[in-house]
């Protein structure tokens, strides 16, 4: 019993969602910044925070233009955004179990695992703050573990440029990591030619 994958799983996404109802009144004051500019960006106003000031003030261009597509729709942002920031944690935690399970590790050791992740403070506060942070954390490790899994060449370039181009959008310093996996992946995948 305690070495099933599926009880271990289950637990850390049990928690996630314990902790994400506890968490759900908390919203970090930068969102409302980012709710201002997508608030406008819907009314056809711009990128902007008041009319006449031209000044970029939110963080994630990605994360305001989901959130401006959103409230042009007529919905709320920061129900939207917490449940967006929610589902991250939860497919954050699952793509770890999942990844450590792939690389041969005992169900309890992934288990294990995807219960200090669930458990982390920092997952808790961010994935209902209204903030991108969880989002751009999920898609940091999708996109360098997705393209390991591509069994043609083909499917594991598709993958990577779109992980890439997803982490450069979604915050400033994705571009960074953009670069470092890069390198790595050019290390990796040149080592394996030779």
């Amino acid at each position: 019993m305690l070495r099933s994958p599926v009880l271990w799983l289950t637990m850390a996404l049990a928690t996630v969602v314990v902790w994400g109802v506890l968490w759900w009144p908390y919203t970090v004051d930068d969102s409302y910044i980012t709710y201002r500019y997508a608030q406008n960006m819907a009314l056809g106003r711009g990128a902007v925070f008041n009319d006449a000031e031209k000044v970029e003030g939110y963080s994630s261009p990605a994360w305001m233009f989901l959130l401006a597509g959103t409230t042009w729709l007529g919905l709320d942002p920061v129900p939207i955004s917490k449940v967006l920031g929610l589902g991250a944690a939860l497919a954050l935690v699952a793509l770890l179990f999942m990844a450590l399970r792939r690389c041969g590790c005992d169900p309890l050791i992934a288990g294990l695992a995807a219960l200090v992740m669930a458990t982390t403070p920092t997952l808790h506060v961010y994935s209902s703050s209204g903030m991108e942070t969880i989002l751009f954390a999920l898609v940091v490790c999708a996109a360098s573990l997705l393209p390991g899994t591509a069994r043609s060449e083909k499917a594991r370039s598709w993958l990577a440029g779109i992980g890439l181009v997803a982490m450069t959008l979604m915050r400033p310093e994705g571009v960074l990591a953009a670069v470092a996996l890069t390198l790595c992946w050019l290390a990796v995948y040149r080592t394996r030619a030779l």
